[in-house]
């Protein structure tokens, strides 16, 4: 038996197949990556091989409403960017709020109380936290 991690599944067989998954159950396993890898302090081969099969995913919309890859956009908070280019080369604000809908956590009826405001780094627990739950509900 060989013990396999997650990002290796990832790598080796999510990312692959990952643009046969709905647009949601995408954005959802990307920002499980994101914080998976921005918890890794050092760097790794795994984690240079993730980022690189990351940069190809088409994820976001362009003004056009096709899907694009992240490294299709510019960053707005380049000055010069933000000067020079039109509205259409930047990531749309609809993203950024989509990421923002997802990484809230999810509160089942039957625990009102119990699931408060977390931050978006505790999703993944509560998530499984919360399917728990509703298996028992």
């Amino acid at each position: 038996c060989v013990a396999v991690d997650d990002l290796e599944v990832y790598l080796k067989h999510l990312l692959p197949k990952i643009e046969s998954l709905s647009y949601d159950a995408k954005l959802e396993h990307l920002i499980y990556l994101k914080n998976r890898l921005t918890s890794i302090e050092e760097t790794s081969e795994m984690k240079e091989q993730l980022f690189e099969k990351l940069e190809s995913i088409l994820i976001i919309h362009d003004a056009s409403n096709r899907l694009k890859p992240a490294k299709y956009f510019y960053d707005r908070t380049v000055k010069v960017f933000e000067v020079m280019l039109p509205e259409k080369f930047f990531i749309p604000q609809d993203f950024f709020k989509k990421l923002e809908q997802l990484t809230k956590p999810k509160k089942p009826s039957c625990i009102p109380s119990i699931m408060g405001n977390f931050s978006a780094t505790h999703w993944i627990e509560i998530h499984h936290f919360t399917a728990t739950v509703i298996a028992v509900c």
